[in-house]
Protein backbone atom coordinates (compact mmCIF):
# COMPACT_ATOMS: atom_id res chain seq x y z
CA UNK A 1 0.00 0.00 0.00
CA UNK A 2 1.24 3.46 -0.84
CA UNK A 3 0.26 6.06 1.76
CA UNK A 4 0.60 9.81 2.07
CA UNK A 5 0.43 10.37 5.79
CA UNK A 6 -2.58 8.40 7.00
CA UNK A 7 -4.30 8.27 3.63
CA UNK A 8 -4.13 5.61 0.96
CA UNK A 9 -2.98 7.04 -2.37
CA UNK A 10 -2.18 3.87 -4.29
CA UNK A 11 -1.37 0.20 -4.34
CA UNK A 12 1.82 -1.30 -5.75
CA UNK A 13 1.94 -5.03 -6.48
CA UNK A 14 4.25 -7.47 -8.23
CA UNK A 15 1.88 -7.30 -11.19
CA UNK A 16 2.55 -3.53 -11.42
CA UNK A 17 6.28 -4.23 -11.47
CA UNK A 18 5.88 -6.76 -14.29
CA UNK A 19 3.39 -4.85 -16.46
CA UNK A 20 4.39 -1.22 -15.88
CA UNK A 21 8.12 -1.46 -15.34
CA UNK A 22 9.68 -4.68 -16.67
CA UNK A 23 7.36 -5.04 -19.68
CA UNK A 24 8.15 -1.45 -20.71
CA UNK A 25 11.88 -1.98 -20.38
CA UNK A 26 12.35 0.30 -17.38
CA UNK A 27 14.83 -0.27 -14.59
CA UNK A 28 12.97 -1.41 -11.42
CA UNK A 29 15.67 0.18 -9.20
CA UNK A 30 15.34 3.65 -10.65
CA UNK A 31 11.60 3.81 -11.53
CA UNK A 32 9.58 5.74 -8.91
CA UNK A 33 6.77 3.80 -7.22
CA UNK A 34 4.35 6.61 -8.08
CA UNK A 35 4.92 5.89 -11.79
CA UNK A 36 4.00 2.19 -11.55
CA UNK A 37 1.42 2.11 -8.74
CA UNK A 38 -2.34 1.94 -9.26
CA UNK A 39 -3.70 5.31 -8.06
CA UNK A 40 -6.96 5.71 -6.16
CA UNK A 41 -7.34 1.99 -5.62
CA UNK A 42 -10.66 0.32 -5.01
CA UNK A 43 -10.85 -0.68 -1.36
CA UNK A 44 -13.01 -2.47 1.14
CA UNK A 45 -14.38 -0.56 4.11
CA UNK A 46 -13.47 -2.04 7.50
CA UNK A 47 -17.12 -2.58 8.45
CA UNK A 48 -17.55 -4.66 5.27
CA UNK A 49 -14.29 -6.58 5.70
CA UNK A 50 -16.12 -9.68 6.92
CA UNK A 51 -18.17 -9.79 3.69
CA UNK A 52 -16.16 -12.44 1.88
CA UNK A 53 -18.66 -12.63 -0.99
CA UNK A 54 -18.55 -8.86 -1.51
CA UNK A 55 -14.76 -8.80 -1.47
CA UNK A 56 -14.58 -11.73 -3.89
CA UNK A 57 -17.06 -10.03 -6.22
CA UNK A 58 -14.95 -6.84 -6.30
CA UNK A 59 -11.75 -8.78 -6.88
CA UNK A 60 -13.28 -10.95 -9.60
CA UNK A 61 -14.97 -8.13 -11.51
CA UNK A 62 -11.85 -5.92 -11.37
CA UNK A 63 -9.37 -8.80 -11.72
CA UNK A 64 -7.57 -7.84 -8.48
CA UNK A 65 -5.56 -10.22 -6.35
CA UNK A 66 -5.27 -7.75 -3.45
CA UNK A 67 -7.79 -5.41 -1.89
CA UNK A 68 -6.91 -2.73 0.69
CA UNK A 69 -9.06 -2.42 3.82
CA UNK A 70 -9.68 1.12 5.12
CA UNK A 71 -11.10 2.46 8.36
CA UNK A 72 -12.52 5.70 7.05
CA UNK A 73 -9.60 6.90 4.88
CA UNK A 74 -6.89 5.21 6.92
CA UNK A 75 -5.46 1.90 5.62
CA UNK A 76 -5.66 -0.84 8.24
CA UNK A 77 -4.83 -3.90 6.15
CA UNK A 78 -4.93 -5.72 2.89
CA UNK A 79 -6.68 -8.91 1.92
CA UNK A 80 -5.48 -11.21 -0.81
CA UNK A 81 -7.43 -13.52 -3.05
CA UNK A 82 -5.60 -16.41 -1.40
CA UNK A 83 -6.82 -15.21 2.04
CA UNK A 84 -10.40 -15.12 0.80
CA UNK A 85 -10.12 -18.53 -0.82
CA UNK A 86 -8.83 -19.92 2.47
CA UNK A 87 -11.79 -18.39 4.34
CA UNK A 88 -14.18 -19.74 1.68
CA UNK A 89 -12.62 -23.20 1.97
CA UNK A 90 -13.10 -23.14 5.75
CA UNK A 91 -16.73 -22.03 5.34
CA UNK A 92 -17.40 -24.77 2.81
CA UNK A 93 -15.73 -27.35 5.04
CA UNK A 94 -17.91 -26.31 7.99
CA UNK A 95 -21.00 -26.39 5.79
CA UNK A 96 -20.07 -29.84 4.47
CA UNK A 97 -19.48 -31.10 8.01
CA UNK A 98 -22.83 -29.67 9.18
CA UNK A 99 -24.66 -31.26 6.29
CA UNK A 100 -22.85 -34.55 6.85
CA UNK A 101 -23.92 -34.54 10.52
CA UNK A 102 -27.50 -33.77 9.49
CA UNK A 103 -27.46 -36.57 6.91
CA UNK A 104 -26.12 -39.00 9.50
CA UNK A 105 -28.90 -37.97 11.91
CA UNK A 106 -31.58 -38.25 9.23
CA UNK A 107 -30.19 -41.61 8.13
CA UNK A 108 -30.33 -42.90 11.72
CA UNK A 109 -33.95 -41.70 12.01
CA UNK A 110 -34.84 -43.35 8.71
CA UNK A 111 -33.24 -46.63 9.76
CA UNK A 112 -35.17 -46.54 13.03
CA UNK A 113 -38.42 -45.80 11.19
CA UNK A 114 -37.66 -48.56 8.68
CA UNK A 115 -37.14 -51.02 11.52
CA UNK A 116 -40.44 -49.92 13.11
CA UNK A 117 -42.24 -50.36 9.78
CA UNK A 118 -40.69 -53.79 9.29
CA UNK A 119 -41.81 -54.81 12.79
CA UNK A 120 -45.32 -53.47 12.13
CA UNK A 121 -45.44 -55.32 8.83
CA UNK A 122 -44.23 -58.52 10.50
CA UNK A 123 -46.86 -58.16 13.25
CA UNK A 124 -49.56 -57.57 10.64
CA UNK A 125 -48.45 -60.60 8.60
CA UNK A 126 -48.34 -62.78 11.72
CA UNK A 127 -51.80 -61.55 12.73
CA UNK A 128 -53.14 -62.30 9.24
CA UNK A 129 -51.59 -65.80 9.33
CA UNK A 130 -53.00 -66.46 12.80
CA UNK A 131 -56.43 -65.32 11.64
CA UNK A 132 -56.19 -67.68 8.65
CA UNK A 133 -55.13 -70.59 10.90
CA UNK A 134 -57.95 -69.76 13.31
CA UNK A 135 -60.48 -69.75 10.47
CA UNK A 136 -59.08 -73.06 9.26
CA UNK A 137 -59.32 -74.54 12.76
CA UNK A 138 -62.90 -73.36 13.14
CA UNK A 139 -63.72 -74.95 9.79
CA UNK A 140 -62.07 -78.22 10.80
CA UNK A 141 -63.82 -78.16 14.17
CA UNK A 142 -67.16 -77.58 12.47
CA UNK A 143 -66.46 -80.45 10.10
CA UNK A 144 -65.47 -82.72 13.00
CA UNK A 145 -68.25 -81.54 15.28
CA UNK A 146 -71.07 -82.83 13.09
CA UNK A 147 -69.77 -86.46 12.95
CA UNK A 148 -68.93 -86.35 16.67
CA UNK A 149 -72.47 -85.32 17.48
CA UNK A 150 -73.73 -88.17 15.34
CA UNK A 151 -71.34 -90.59 17.10
CA UNK A 152 -72.28 -89.26 20.51
CA UNK A 153 -75.96 -89.56 19.70
CA UNK A 154 -75.40 -93.06 18.33
CA UNK A 155 -73.40 -94.01 21.44
CA UNK A 156 -76.13 -92.76 23.71
CA UNK A 157 -78.74 -94.66 21.73
CA UNK A 158 -76.59 -97.82 21.80
CA UNK A 159 -76.13 -97.45 25.52
CA UNK A 160 -79.82 -97.07 26.05
CA UNK A 161 -80.45 -100.05 23.85
CA UNK A 162 -77.83 -102.04 25.73
CA UNK A 163 -79.39 -101.09 29.04
CA UNK A 164 -82.76 -102.22 27.90
CA UNK A 165 -81.27 -105.40 26.59
CA UNK A 166 -79.25 -105.98 29.75
CA UNK A 167 -82.20 -105.26 31.93
CA UNK A 168 -83.77 -108.10 30.24
CA UNK A 169 -80.62 -110.27 30.73
CA UNK A 170 -79.42 -108.67 33.95
CA UNK A 171 -75.77 -108.92 32.76
CA UNK A 172 -74.21 -105.49 32.30
CA UNK A 173 -72.50 -102.79 34.21
CA UNK A 174 -72.38 -99.08 33.50
CA UNK A 175 -69.04 -97.27 33.80
CA UNK A 176 -69.50 -93.55 33.22
CA UNK A 177 -71.29 -93.21 29.95
CA UNK A 178 -70.00 -96.57 28.72
CA UNK A 179 -71.79 -99.81 29.09
CA UNK A 180 -69.76 -103.01 29.32
CA UNK A 181 -71.15 -106.52 28.84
Amino acid sequence: LVEDGDQLVGIFTERDILTRIVARGRDPKSTPVGFAMSSDPVYLALDAASDVDGALEIMESRRFRHLPILDGKKPVGIVSLRDLMHVRALELTRERDDRTRKLIDVNAELQLRNQELQEQTLRRVVAEKLAAVSTLCVGIANELDSPLRVLTTASVELAQLAERSADQDGVHRTIGNRVEF
